[in-house]
């Protein structure tokens, strides 16, 4: 490019022979053809363009070396609906535009395309009095590939996103329909059976603790920071409702400071605590008319602890309890665990248990 600069005829040419340019071009010109970025230069009122060869080559789009010199609005047709005014800015004003993976459309053997660029316009200022600007220095790169990368990978998720939230919404209505079933035996087997019915009232409990775990999944985005203790107090409330039966009054009392954590360490978060307080109702107040249970949330640096504390209260005919359970339950508060790469820890006393949770988060 250095070559045809020198080498082309400018003698009838508005910028004029190399000679007698201003000093100001001559050595803007010498910086733009020893970078290795490209680079144009803009120069005089109709925005003359030279330009160095790795700039000639990002934009060989059909402009051939005979287009070196022409003014912009020439030049770069295509595109002067979007970047003319920014230019004309620049010179008006002395202030420089810089634009980050922008739109600039251009025509492509014929063809409109849709080409996005990360880019500067600095003014060139002339060492004058008064003060005047001579041109225009232009860096860019072309952000074409990447931008479409990346609105591939959006449009991506986004699909996989909608047809997880349609899974969601089927399970919900599945599970809404189980737990209708299960409410209607629960009711009939309430005179029928005692211990049936009790079975299928823990049954429900859990089916309704993961049906607000659904609510809650597709009532917020997935990539939103969730309050993780207004989520705790609502799901302990609705869950001890379902929980509670009519021959016992047990108390809830909730102590959760607020602390926010991704969206899906909560949804594990409300597993293991359906589990916890299901496992608290089934167990903790066997031959006990009355009772409390605590459920605690609070974060201690970078660690989230989940306490759930249960206390007996007035005493009837005590049962012993299972030291520890080995049902579904079990099992899935121990996947729910392992799942925050957490800790659990279960410490009984003459008044109750506790299990606390502890995760990083």
């Amino acid at each position: 490019m250095g070559r045809l600069l020198r080498e082309k005829d400018w003698s009838r040419h508005g910028l004029g022979p190399p000679s007698d340019r201003p000093t100001t071009l001559k050595l803007m010109t010498r910086v733009m053809l020893g970078s290795e970025q490209p680079v144009e230069i803009l120069w005089g009122d109709d925005l003359h363009c030279l330009y160095n060869d790795a700039f000639q080559q990002l934009f060989d789009l059909g402009r051939g070396l005979d287009d070196v010199g022409q003014p912009a609005r020439l030049l770069w047709a295509d595109a002067w609906e979007t970047v003319g005014d920014k230019l004309e800015g620049v010179m008006r004003d002395g202030e420089a535009h810089v634009a980050e993976s922008a739109l600039v459309p251009l025509d492509v053997d014929g063809v409109r395309q849709d080409r996005y660029w990360t880019y500067s316009y600095s003014p060139i200022h002339l060492d004058e009095d008064p003060p005047s600007i001579g041109g225009i220095f232009v860096t860019c790169q072309d952000r074409t590939a990447s931008v479409m990368a990346g609105k591939a990978e959006t449009a991506a998720k986004e699909k996989a996103q909608s047809a997880l939230l349609e899974t969601h919404h089927r399970v919900k209505n599945n599970l809404a329909v189980l737990q209708a079933m299960v409410r209607a035996e629960v009711r009939k087997s309430r005179s029928d059976d005692k211990t049936l019915h009790n079975a299928l009232a823990r049954l429900s409990g859990r089916i309704d603790g993961v049906l607000r775990l659904y609510e809650a999944m597709l009532s917020q985005s997935q990539d939103d920071a969730v309050d993780a203790s207004r989520y705790t107090e609502r799901l302990a409330h609705d869950v001890h409702g379902v929980m509670s039966s009519e021959d016992k009054i047990i108390d809830l009392h909730l102590d959760c400071e607020p602390v926010e954590m991704p969206f899906d360490v909560v949804v594990q978060l409300g597993v293991i605590l359906v589990e916890l307080l299901t496992n608290a109702h089934k167990h903790a107040f066997v031959g006990h008319a009355t009772g409390a249970i605590h459920v605690e949330l609070w974060r201690s640096g970078d660690e989230t602890h989940l306490v759930v504390r249960d206390r007996r209260g007035e005493r009837g005919m005590d049962e012993p309890r299972p030291e520890k359970s080995t049902g579904i339950g079990r099992m899935v508060l121990d996947a729910a665990v392992r799942q925050l790469s957490g800790e659990s820890t279960t410490s009984d006393d003459e008044d109750g248990r506790t299990v606390t949770v502890g995760f990083r988060s």
